[in-house]
């Protein structure tokens, strides 16, 4: 018995090869879609009543959440001036510390200076009575 293999029919057999392959594969993610979609449909019936259950406070919700954000804007309306006004006064409080920091680091270097000439005029009065003592 002679075979003769051409280049046709190896190309057809490798395309066969792969059409299985990707057959198989199709199968697996098939089967496993069908899976996935059995828990879902699982846990849709389990929770079925708590789904129901929300799904009619759904408006209720919607018009509470659309209650509260008029009354934010109505309070952020009538809060926006007075908070400019505290940022602001904290703004002037800030700098007004500021300058603040800048006179104490003065008064203490000056302080530092006559605690030193004081600490120094002991000294030197304390070696004056040694010496006439």
């Amino acid at each position: 018995m002679k075979l003769n293999l051409t280049v046709n029919h190896l190309f057809a057999l490798l395309l066969f090869l792969v059409l299985v392959a990707v057959v198989v594969v199709l199968v697996f993610v098939l089967k496993t879609l069908k899976d996935i979609g059995e828990e879902v449909n699982e846990v849709l019936e389990d929770n079925a009543e708590s789904i129901n259950t929300t799904i009619k406070h759904i408006p209720d919700i919607t018009y509470n959440v659309g209650e509260i954000t008029k009354e934010a804007e109505i309070t952020l309306g009538l809060l926006s001036p007075k908070i400019n006004s505290i940022l602001l006064n904290v703004n002037n409080i800030s700098t007004r510390v500021r300058d603040i920091s800048f006179e104490l680091e003065g008064v203490s270097g000056k302080a530092e200076e006559s605690v030193y000439q004081t600490s120094n005029a002991l000294v030197e009065s304390v070696e004056y009575f040694k010496k006439n003592i």
